[in-house]
């Protein structure tokens, strides 16, 4: 594609709307200064600075959307916790419509805690990394809500997002039902899965990870 139809193209994205279903996860960086060794164990002990926090995940999605002017609506699974109401403001801070997110007392928000460190005035490393998830049943409750919701609003999309981070939410009754109503309509459908790409037969497009292979 050459520099003209890129242009062309990212010039129809702000009247586009885009429906964002999938693991919503929340990407907190936690940043300090390095200045010692602990004399507890052979590790640097890390003086805290700032927390800082990004949508990650499906959100990252929602928010790559926002970023090319076109309307973003999101559907997924957080916590009823501090994390998820986190997460939630920062994509309203974006103009995501946000009322397809399910707030679920069944789990926590999925968030990856990276540890950044350095020395005064250097720049800081990552160090290490924690993250907190959760599974869902494909019959569970709050994935039910999420296909509701999601369906609710798949008549005024112009395309569907899957995105998938394998916690149970979209392969299955959600994917086989947002698929089959976008089919319905002619809108097309995008999946992002690490691990499943088989699960979304029928899809438009949809990258490939790992040894995956989208069957048509």
């Amino acid at each position: 594609m050459d520099r003209k139809s890129f242009i062309e193209l990212l010039g129809r994205f702000p009247s586009k709307r885009v429906l964002v279903v999938g693991d919503f996860i929340l990407d907190e960086y936690l940043v300090g200064d390095t200045k010692r060794v602990s004399r507890e164990a052979p590790v640097i002990v890390i003086d805290y600075k700032d927390s800082v926090y990004h949508p990650g995940g499906a959100a990252n999605a929602v928010q790559n959307v926002t970023a090319v002017g076109a309307a973003a609506e999101a559907s997924g699974v957080i916590g009823a916790d501090h994390y998820g109401t986190v997460l939630k403001e920062l994509l309203d801070r974006r103009g995501a419509d946000t009322s397809g997110l399910v707030e679920s007392s069944e789990i926590t928000t999925a968030v990856k805690s990276r540890i950044l460190a350095g020395d005064l005035h250097a720049q800081r490393q990552q160090v290490a990394r924690i993250d907190r998830s959760y599974r869902l049943s494909r019959s569970s409750s709050p994935v039910e809500e999420v296909r509701r919701r999601a369906m609710d609003k798949i008549d005024r999309a112009d395309v569907v997002l899957i995105s998938d981070y394998a916690m149970g939410v979209v392969p299955g009754p959600v994917s086989e039902a947002l698929i089959a109503a976008a089919r319905k309509r002619g809108i097309p459908v995008v999946v992002d899965s690490r691990f499943d790409l088989p699960a979304y037969e029928g899809a438009t497009v949809a990258t490939r990870t790992r040894s995956s292979f989208l069957t048509r």
